[in-house]
């Protein structure tokens, strides 16, 4: 008796155990018939005991019809009811049930009306087909091992293969029946010839073709091409593709494809040998995406129906131009840290703008932009305060993000009373229409103000000291306009410790007889001579105790600690 059971997703499972026997010849169905296929498989040396069972999907183009599966153990085959047509029908056995133990297992396929067939996952090493096969419209034989695939040219009612995943070096298909070929997955496949008039889907992944050249395949729409670590070369003359994809291809240079009217898709990423691209071949591309790959500039300026860009982590690209791209939404080429260049003025509806951790310093937006935009990061730029783009209308406060800048000037560890500290582009910014000044402090490690006109001056757009001192000191800018750039973002042009100049001694020690400074390397103590100085950390722990030997007396300790310094009657903070 077979075991039926009906699954929700609309297929019917059988697993055959015992065998459907036939009384004499007369009942045997299959007497003179010749089987739809007969492949080779070695199913039944599966290791797992969880993958062996062989199994078999099958449609028919009638209801109430049958198939039959002779699996080559002496026993008689087994009846598989196919109740509707086309509806998708499994027969699934242990393999040690059907006496498939031995190395190989010769399995033969029987139907009349057959259509579609799946022999996925079945370790088939061999397969040749007979005159049933020429009805299949769909075969499928995913993560077999076979080697030889021209029974698919006998095909001649075929539409629709999936070969991904077999060990073919060769496959040479010619077959006008063929619309779509999926063949992902062919590790050791080193030549490919395709010619069908009709196909119009190819997929092809992880081979080791050095050359895919697809002449005579004039319908191709969709092609796929990824994964490819030979590939030099590769050329089409289709001219109605739709959708394009050709990626991780490392050492592909050449693609050589006629102007394309209706390309809608484009997408030729991380192929870091190719390095130009022209785009006004494809006026109709209205997804775009170019990331990763050698491309040092892209004008889409004749793509007037570009909607997606994608052009992300791109280490060679330095400008994008998108002049006439008035239906763009969104735009992404962040990570591209060669990129300084951007024209979106003429993108009145971008919602999407992602462009940080690039080399941009100015970025002009449509003015319609401001208020469609709702996801907009520029950080890790060279933006300043008077060119960063104003804050979108409508946009959360969490989705602009342009802190920090990566332009904010510096000062050096060591200053002098001579060095300049230019903020040009930082002291003023636009909130809408009203300027907005900066803040501008100068304070110290210990989070001491400094003076305007005492410990500092500014002229125009330069800030010079105006005495030394013991402390590290440290510029800091804020502005009511963009008021990201605080906290971690805060703009600072680092701690410096300011010298009176060439001496390169601190110059309290002129103003005063008795006196606790720094050179930069020591503690200096001055007319202290037979006092005792004490050096403490900032935790209060003496680490030093001398008594002062000379009238100027130099105590060297380690530099980037701070240190409380208490002489006679003198106390000061210093840092080295």
């Amino acid at each position: 008796m077979n075991f039926v059971k009906f699954f929700a997703a609309g297929a019917l499972l059988l697993s055959a155990c015992p065998f459907t026997a036939f009384a004499d010849e007369t009942e045997n169905p299959l007497k003179d018939q010749t089987p739809i296929m007969t492949f080779t498989t070695t199913k039944g040396m599966e290791a797992k005991e969880t993958s062996r069972f062989f199994q078999i999907y099958l449609k028919s183009s009638i209801a109430n019809d049958s198939a039959y599966v002779d699996y080559g153990n002496g026993q008689p085959p087994v009846k598989i009811p196919i109740p509707k047509a086309n509806y998708l029908t499994t027969l699934k056995n242990d393999v040690t049930k059907v006496k498939m133990e031995k190395d190989t297992a010769v399995v033969k396929l029987y139907g009349n009306n057959i259509w579609f067939v799946n022999i996925n996952n079945d370790r088939v090493i061999d397969l040749k087909i007979h005159e049933g096969a020429k009805k299949i419209k769909e075969f499928r034989c995913e993560n077999d091992s076979l080697t030889d695939f021209d029974f698919l040219n006998e095909m001649t009612s075929l539409e629709y293969a999936v070969i991904t995943n077999n060990r073919a070096e060769k496959i040479n298909i010619v077959n006008d029946s063929l619309q779509r070929l999926q063949m992902n997955k062919q590790p050791e496949l080193k030549g490919l010839s395709v010619k069908s008039k009709n196909l119009y889907e190819f997929k092809l992944q992880n081979s080791l073709c050095s050359s895919i050249i697809l002449t005579d395949c004039p319908s191709l729409r969709e092609l796929t091409c990824f994964d490819n670590i030979l590939l030099k070369e590769f050329k089409t003359d289709s001219k109605v593709l739709t959708k394009f994809n050709l990626y991780k291809n490392p050492i592909l240079e050449t693609v050589e494809i006629p102007a394309q009217p209706k390309l809608g898709t484009l997408q030729i990423t991380n192929n870091p040998k190719m390095t130009s691209i022209n785009l006004a071949d494809y006026p109709a591309v209205t997804n775009l995406a170019v990331f990763g790959s050698g491309f040092e500039s892209i004008d889409a300026s004749d793509l007037a129906e570009l909607t997606q860009f994608q052009a992300q982590n791109s280490p060679s690209l330095k400008s994008l131009n998108f002049k006439g791209c008035k239906k763009v939404t969104s735009i992404s080429a962040n990570g591209s840290p060669l990129l300084a260049s951007v024209d979106v003025s003429d993108c009145e509806i971008l919602k999407t703008l992602n462009l940080y951790d690039c080399n941009l310093s100015a970025l002009e937006l449509n003015p319609k932009a401001l208020a469609t935009l709702t996801t907009f990061k520029i950080q890790n730029n060279n933006f300043n305060l008077e060119t960063l783009p104003p804050t979108p209308t409508k946009i959360s406060v969490n989705n602009y993000v342009y802190a920090p800048q990566k332009g904010f000037p510096k000062l050096p560890a060591s200053s002098n009373l001579s060095t300049e500290y230019d903020l040009a582009g930082w002291l003023k910014a636009m909130k809408g229409d009203t300027e907005v000044k900066s803040i501008v402090k100068l304070v110290s490690i210990f989070e001491e103000d400094m003076e305007e006109g005492v410990d500092y001056e500014q002229v125009g757009t330069k800030f010079r000291f105006l005495k030394s001192n013991i402390d590290s000191l440290a510029f800091i800018v804020t502005n009511e306009a963009y008021p990201k750039f605080s906290g971690d973002n805060m703009l600072t042009s680092g701690y410096t410790r300011v010298s009176a100049g060439n001496s390169g001694v601190d110059d309290n020690l002129a103003a005063a007889d008795k006196a606790i400074a720094t050179d930069g390397t020591s503690v200096v103590v001055k007319g202290m001579k037979g006092e005792i100085c004490r050096i403490y950390d900032l935790t209060g722990r003496m680490i030093e105790e001398i008594v002062i030997a000379d009238d100027l007396q130099l105590i060297p300790l380690p530099d980037n600690a701070p240190y409380i310094v208490r002489a006679g009657k003198l106390s000061r903070k210093i840092i080295l």
